[in-house]
């Protein structure tokens, strides 16, 4: 297998609450775009706010968009 760049880890966090919800805007009133279960990892594409992570996530061969509270994800530790 081919080595794996450590520095692409820095962009993946993980979803640490069960049922977060991932929403069309930074916001606890932006609609729900789909619910996430504990342990799904989610690519951040923005991070500039403080609260919020503007995030990527693959289901299968769909990719999501999406705003998710940062307090319900944890960064990888490597």
């Amino acid at each position: 297998p081919s080595e794996i760049d450590v520095n692409t880890l820095k962009h993946i966090r993980i979803i640490t609450g069960e049922n977060v919800r991932l929403r069309n805007t930074p916001s606890m009133h932006g609609d729900v775009l789909v619910t996430l279960k504990k342990y799904t990892p989610v690519i951040v594409i923005d991070k500039s706010d403080r609260k919020w992570l503007y995030v990527q996530l693959s289901f299968g061969d769909q990719k999501i968009f999406g705003w998710v509270n940062r307090s319900y994800t944890k960064a990888i530790n490597h």
